[in-house]
């Protein structure tokens, strides 16, 4: 798949799923569309664990579990609020990043999760559990067709790039490359070491 029908089909996703998502009846599905749509996976019903059991006082289930990522999905309904503490049934008031750090401690070691992702169909809230305290990453659905790369880790464990300020970085990088040498050509001098350190400052500044 290039990345030219990667985004085609992150596009076609996102206008599939606008204002849909009940929990119980579409999460399966819409994780698998996600999977073998738009990042090329095969056989996902076999690669996704979906309602696993975590036994403790009573049996509980995890939404989802990608083993080969080591990832952990916490799904909701796409009207619930991720940031808004619930009540559990025991009495607990949590996130719904909160109930998936619970489950997460009944999971054998060798299934630690690397990402807790929490989601409501409209929203990707992405922990990095190496740094469990920082605040999530977020992806909108809205915004899949152009930011459909910072759901890779998904499918590739070597993938950790989920910032969006790192794509942001690269195009501006390359653009004031583009502006440095157009505006180097109009010195007279472009080889003077002072006309290079007054071209650094500018664009400098510029960015």
């Amino acid at each position: 798949m290039t990345e030219a029908d990667k985004r085609i089909a992150a596009k076609e996703f996102a206008e599939e799923w606008k204002d849909r998502g009940d929990e119980k009846q579409d999460t399966q599905v819409f994780w698998i569309t996600l999977l073998q749509n738009v990042f090329d996976v095969e056989n996902t019903a076999k690669r996704v664990k979906f309602e696993y059991p975590i036994k403790s006082e009573t049996t509980k289930f995890i939404d989802a579990y990608i083993n080969e990522t080591k990832v952990l999905i916490e799904q909701k309904g796409k009207d619930i609020d991720l940031t808004k503490k619930y009540r559990q049934s025991d009495g607990a008031m949590l996130t719904a990043f909160g109930q998936a750090r619970r489950y997460a401690g009944g999971l054998p070691h060798d299934m630690n999760p690397r990402w807790i992702v929490v989601c409501n169909f409209q929203e990707f809230h992405i922990h990095n559990m190496e740094h469990p305290n920082d605040k999530p990453e977020i992806v909108y659905l809205a915004d899949m067709e152009k930011e459909n790369w910072r759901l890779n880790f998904l499918v590739n464990q070597e993938d950790e790039n989920i910032k969006k300020e790192t794509e942001v970085s690269i195009e501006a990088g390359r653009l004031v490359g583009v502006l440095y040498n157009a505006l180097l050509k109009q010195y007279m001098n472009p080889d003077d070491p002072e006309t290079l350190k007054n071209l650094n400052i500018l664009c400098v500044r510029l960015v």
